[in-house]
């Protein structure tokens, strides 16, 4: 067998690597520095107002403090050391899931290293070649992995488009499990999916329903509850609720909130929850943290500013207040969106700008992410600057 030749490999990656920036589809990473919930630095000391950030609260900057100071008086070392089934559980991760599981009305929970593999991994444990899998086209990128990786027959249904779905599930056999998967809030469109309509659907054909509510859980809801909050209701029986602990809960990972009897097995066979070492114990005191604040009446009133600043942008800018995930069309490609994004970053605003594959060819945007640590200047000068960058 001949040795695989090195250079000319990497000759290949960086062809492809220039073919995407001729595309102008090339990501290219940034260092910065965030000193507060709502400013953003670059390395050339230019700084801004960050509108980029899911800390949809705020709370990264509220629970350091607090967190830091339980991590030193618990004496907890920084590493969890290992997986959770060689080396054991330590005592915030259990104490989190049934805080999780409480709040959001559910039997129990399970925490994951991260947002995307507890969506990759409850998908990839729960569902098997004989199931049947039904979809919205614009899911995230983890639960698509997760269904690809399942090697489940698929099917996508149109954006939140129900009678498209409902002909899809009334056009399949029964044979094996059905699964209909959705995100709750979406992160680019910032619509939500109904889910009153999507429970009902469930519970029509006898499929599970598995919703992503990574962007609603914290920031919706008169008690920050999400999406299911939103549409007046709670997770059944047969319904599996994800979640992240890096948007609203101000750390890093990944839950899955359903019946104990689910909990207990994807737990058991999951391989991305088994063969991975458990979060830090330092970021479960922080998400920890967070939750306290959520549920609290602090929580309530960042909310309501939340709520606040969505109304004062979309006034501003004549739109239909949706969520606190604005998107702003671009026309012209991706070259017009990248152009659009520096026009806002020279106006003292960061937002990115989304192109193809994040978004599909055609809806290049510029996404705007607003927080409770906004100030009504900041939204102002944002609107302002989105009528000098719009083409």
């Amino acid at each position: 067998m001949r040795p695989r030749q090195a250079g000319k490999d990497g000759e290949a990656f960086e062809a492809d690597l220039i073919r995407q920036e001729s595309a102008g589809l090339l990501r290219v990473e940034r260092t910065v520095e965030k000193p507060d919930a709502r400013r953003i630095r670059m390395p050339d000391g230019q700084s801004g107002i960050d509108f980029s950030s899911n800390s949809y609260l705020g709370l990264h900057q509220r629970v350091r403090a607090r967190a830091v100071r339980r991590f030193l008086s618990a004496g907890h070392l920084t590493s969890a050391g290992s997986s959770r089934m060689v080396s054991g559980t330590h005592p915030p991760h259990r104490r989190l899931e049934r805080s999780l599981a409480d709040f959001l009305r559910a039997e129990d929970a399970a925490v994951f290293g991260s947002g995307f593999l507890c969506c990759f991994g409850v998908i990839d444990t729960l569902a098997g070649s004989r199931d049947r899998i039904f979809f919205d086209e614009r899911i995230h990128a983890s639960l698509r992995a997760g269904i690809d990786h399942t090697r489940a027959p698929s099917f996508s249904y149109r954006h939140l488009d129900m009678d498209d779905l409902r002909r899809k599930l009334a056009a399949r056999d029964i044979r094996g499990r059905r699964f209909i998967v959705t995100d709750g809030l979406y992160s680019m469109g910032g619509d939500f999916a109904p889910l009153d309509t999507l429970a009902e659907l469930a519970d029509r054909h006898g499929a599970w329903l598995i919703v992503d509510d990574a962007h609603g859980i914290g920031a919706i809801g008169a008690s920050g509850r999400g999406t299911y909050e939103r549409f007046g209701r709670a997770p059944e029986a047969r319904h599996i609720l994800i979640g992240t602990l890096s948007k609203t809960l101000a750390s890093y990972g990944g839950f899955v909130a359903a019946s104990s009897a689910v909990i207990r097995y994807i737990k058991a066979r999951s391989k991305a929850f088994i063969y991975t070492t458990a979060a830090p114990p330092f970021q479960i005191l922080a998400a920890e943290e967070a939750l306290a604040i959520v549920r609290s009446r602090t929580g309530a009133e960042l909310r309501e500013k939340l709520q606040s600043n969505i109304r004062l942008l979309v006034r501003l800018l004549k739109r239909r207040p949706v969520s606190q995930i604005v998107p702003v069309p671009i026309a012209g490609g991706s070259s017009a969106v990248l152009e659009a994004a520096q026009s806002l970053w020279s106006a003292g605003c960061f937002a990115p700008g989304m192109r193809y594959p994040t978004v599909p060819r055609g809806q290049e945007m510029i996404r705007i992410s607003l927080s409770a640590a906004h100030r009504p200047s900041d939204i102002r000068r944002l609107a302002a600057a989105l009528g000098h960058s719009r083409p």
